[in-house]
């Protein structure tokens, strides 16, 4: 092809179109993947609490085991009935307080689970974006006057 003024500026104007989408796809992936750092954060920190949560949940459940065994070796040292209601009613609360915490816990394993929903479909959307750039790069790097 001749290089007239006006093939050259068709060239020039052709790449500065490319340098712009390729501009454009190269911020929506830099906007992806700081999507993508800041969800791995939260997961990070929700994982965390939860983990602190469960720390929590079986230390209450230690302490019922321990205020179990108290409660059944005072019966069996035939021990006032006001003392074995005190600690059943005690047993019941604990118990219901733990029926929450695991309840709580479930609710945060399920935030979890969305929340890694969330990530791998912007994982996937970043990769769609990496095909369309290497594509665009392919589209560049042939020459414009190629016939292929």
């Amino acid at each position: 092809m001749i290089d007239t003024p006006e093939n050259i500026l068709n060239d020039e104007l052709a790449d500065a179109e490319y340098d712009h989408e390729l501009a454009s796809v190269e911020k929506e992936i830099a906007k992806l993947q700081e999507n993508i750092a800041e969800k791995e954060i939260k997961l990070a920190k929700i994982n965390k609490n939860l983990a602190k949560e469960s720390m929590q949940v079986a230390k209450a459940i230690e302490k019922l085991a321990k205020k179990q065994k108290v409660y059944l070796d005072a019966r069996k040292k035939g021990e006032l009935e006001e003392r074995v209601e005190k600690a059943r009613k005690e047993y019941e609360e604990k118990n219901e307080s733990v029926f929450k915490e695991r309840i709580d816990v479930a609710n945060k394993k399920d935030e979890i689970r969305k929340q890694e929903a969330e990530l791998s479909d912007m994982r996937a959307k970043l990769s769609t974006k990496m095909g369309e750039l290497n594509k665009l790069e392919r589209k560049a790097s042939t020459p414009a006057n190629d016939p292929s």
